[in-house]
């Protein structure tokens, strides 16, 4: 058996007993988004994580941030060119 169809099979256990609120909120969570939280395991081109993408958009959103303040539209323009 598999890592994540042995956790799968301990969740939906975890859920025949009498969990707390918070807990049972999680497990039950997991259930429901079991199919993307695993899509990675059969497809290697998606990655694990987003932290590529977000360093991507973090240059244009800190650029945007700092060249407001350029005073014109032109010179905002040229500010974010170099």
């Amino acid at each position: 058996m598999s890592h994540l169809a042995f956790m799968k099979q301990e969740a939906e256990k975890d859920l025949r007993q009498d969990l707390p609120s918070p807990a049972r909120k999680a497990v039950k969570s997991l259930g429901k988004h079991w199919d993307g939280l695993t899509l990675f395991q059969g497809r290697p081109e998606i990655p694990l994580d987003n932290n590529a993408t977000e360093r991507d958009l973090r240059r244009q959103v800190v650029g945007r941030k700092n060249f407001q303040g350029a005073g014109s539209l032109r010179s905002a323009n040229l500010a974010s060119w170099i």
